[in-house]
């Protein structure tokens, strides 16, 4: 059955027990204007700016915030669930190796032959240094 209003088909609705015609819409997709689209195609050249933390904190000491209020300054972070990095106690190099004798760490060849022949003081006062209780 066609319409004569507009050219537009009209369907029987079967399943239900009133005879309702239901008109059926035909879209033209180049005819709709999208509300989220800009009307001259090009998008904006604005970059995300960040602030830093001189920013920051300049703009919480200005305002006016409650004395409980929760600052960027104030918030404290938990410890880190990352083992921490080894370093070697005599050069500072990134390492995995340990002596197993002094429990000082190294990372080259020169430095455990270094390590090997240290006094037993200097060799604690390395672990003192790194934090770690000796006997």
């Amino acid at each position: 059955m066609q319409s004569k209003k507009a050219n537009v088909p009209e369907v029987d609705c079967l399943h239900s027990k009133v005879d309702v015609r239901i008109q059926a819409i035909q879209v033209n997709p180049m005819a709709t204007e999208f509300v989220f689209k800009t009307q001259t195609g090009k998008s904006s050249d604005k970059r995300m700016t960040y602030k830093t933390y001189k920013q920051i904190l300049n703009a919480e000491s200005q305002a006016n915030y409650p004395p409980d209020a929760v600052l960027f300054h104030s918030i404290r972070a938990p410890p880190s669930l990352r083992p921490a990095m080894k370093v070697s106690d005599i050069s500072g190099i990134p390492t995995a190796y340990t002596e197993p004798n002094t429990r000082l760490n190294y990372a080259t060849v020169d430095e455990f032959n270094t390590i090997r022949y240290l006094p037993q003081e200097v060799v604690n006062s390395y672990l003192a240094l790194r934090g770690v209780v000796t006997n």
